[in-house]
C-alpha cells in the first residue's frame, strides 16, 4: 500500500501540476499564499528545468518541422539549415 502524502507534498505536487499545465506563476503564487512570485520561482525553480526543455523542443519544431534532428546546444548547425521554405 502506498504511503499517504503529507500536506507539504500535496502542496508541492499541486504547484508542479499547475505550472506544468501552463498556469501563470502569479496565479500559482497567489494560490500558495506567496506575496511575491520570486518566492514561488525560488522554491520551485527545478520545475522550470522541464518547461525550459519543452520550450526549446517547441522552438525546434517551429523552426525545423516535426521530423527533424534536434539542434545541438552549441548551435553549430543553426546557420546550415534553410529557415524559409
Amino acid at each position: 500500500m502506498a504511503t499517504p502524502l503529507c500536506f507539504h507534498q500535496l502542496r508541492h505536487t499541486s504547484c508542479a501540476l499547475l505550472l506544468n499545465s501552463k498556469e501563470s506563476v502569479k496565479a500559482v503564487a497567489d494560490r500558495l499564499g506567496h506575496k511575491d512570485i520570486s518566492t514561488t520561482l525560488e522554491i520551485y525553480a527545478h520545475i522550470f528545468d522541464v518547461t525550459r526543455q519543452r520550450s526549446a523542443d517547441i522552438m525546434n519544431k517551429i523552426l525545423y518541422g516535426e521530423n527533424n534532428d534536434k539542434i545541438e546546444p552549441n548551435g553549430t548547425d543553426f546557420g546550415t539549415r534553410e529557415l524559409i521554405h
